[in-house]
């Protein structure tokens, strides 16, 4: 699997641990032999995917990943907090692409490709030595991720890893929650300097 060339390189050794156990227990999940999945292995992938990620009824799944469900009394999607979301995206000239087809703007895989653009953005600025861009840019992560992410991903992640029967998604869910811990560390450590 591909978590395995990434298990003995030297920069799994400088992950905080919970990442670690998180990457380690995604190596071991399913050994395949090379070449396509079995037919039944995508099946059971896709209708565990589904039961977690679709909001399919309320007592089977929990709801989607959009933001505006997990932080506000209404459960609406389009609604003020997506508004938020969109008008921090356009500050920075982020347009969601059609990766996710028609998912809200607050869905998990947007939030989180905007913060992947804001590091990018923060990685220019270093290059070019311009440290007013790079506290812009920091300063832009940090608030991003303490008004929106950290506000609702950590439970989503939870009820992930609580619901998960297959194994993958809750992996993937306990790495979230690792990356968002150790993005805050990061930023909060070098707003301090």
């Amino acid at each position: 699997m591909w978590v395995s060339g990434l298990l003995t390189s030297p920069v799994f050794q400088q992950l905080p641990e919970d990442m670690r156990a998180s990457l380690i227990s995604l190596d071991g999940l399913v050994p395949l032999p090379p070449g396509p999945p079995p037919p039944q292995l995508v099946e059971a992938a896709a209708v565990e995917f589904t039961k977690l990620f679709r909001g399919i009824r309320h007592l089977y799944s929990q709801p989607p990943p959009y933001e505006s469900l997990y932080r506000e009394q209404s459960a609406i999607v389009f609604s003020e907090t997506s508004s938020d979301v969109i008008q921090e995206y356009r500050r920075f000239g982020f347009a969601p692409g059609d990766t996710l087809g028609n998912e809200p703007s607050d869905h998990i895989g947007f939030e989180i490709e905007f913060v992947h653009l804001l590091c990018k953005l923060e990685a220019g600025a270093w290059d070019s030595e311009n440290m007013d861009d790079v506290r812009r840019f920091q300063s832009a992560q940090k608030e991003f991720l303490g008004n929106h992410l950290l506000e609702w991903v950590p439970k989503f992640c939870d009820e992930v890893i609580a619901r998960d029967s297959f194994g993958l998604f809750s992996a993937l869910a306990r790495f979230t929650k690792s990356w968002l811990n150790l993005e805050r560390e990061q930023l909060l450590a070098g707003a301090g300097e």
